[in-house]
């Protein structure tokens, strides 16, 4: 699900340019990142619309230090291949540059299938069905990878 969400996105599509293996390569990189470092970290939260997955956000909590485990490596390698060494200095930029002032929990993610976007499933995602959200328990941030969409005729995401 998260790969057909991103499939479009600009970020991801500098990162695994148009082609015939993008949507193999961004599930490959989604598997590696929740298995290796969302589940490891922090909450990973989900919204099923008709008993399948529509939406799933991926927050860290306060305090993760962002770093790649050793075992994600491959996962890695399979989904990036050369652009491997671009991603990572990417990466070198992109996570010293988040917010630091005060602990927070941090958005790391959150997709919703294209043909459920605009219907609140990441606000459902976002919030568990119990009610918890990380603001609740402390500041929570988000650096969106793209600006919001504008009013006139933005996609909605």
């Amino acid at each position: 699900m998260l790969a057909r969400a991103f499939y479009d996105d600009p970020v991801f599509g500098w990162f695994f340019p148009a082609g015939d293996s993008r949507h193999r390569r961004l599930r490959r990189f989604f598997v590696t990142e929740l298995r290796h470092e969302s589940l490891r970290h922090g909450a990973v939260e989900v919204a099923c619309v008709d008993g399948r997955v529509a939406g799933a956000a991926a927050w860290f909590p306060p305090g993760t230090s962002f770093g790649t485990e050793v075992s994600a490596l491959p996962g890695y390698l399979r989904a990036f291949g050369r652009r491997l060494v671009i991603v990572s200095q990417y990466q070198s930029v992109a996570i010293p540059a988040r917010p630091r002032e005060e602990p927070h929990w941090y958005l790391a993610v959150i997709g919703v299938d294209p043909v459920r976007q605009g219907y609140g499933v990441g606000r459902a995602a976002a919030t568990t069905p119990g009610g918890w959200a990380p603001a609740r328990t402390g500041p929570a941030r988000w650096s969106p990878a793209r600006p919001p969409p504008g009013p006139a005729g933005g996609r909605r995401w």
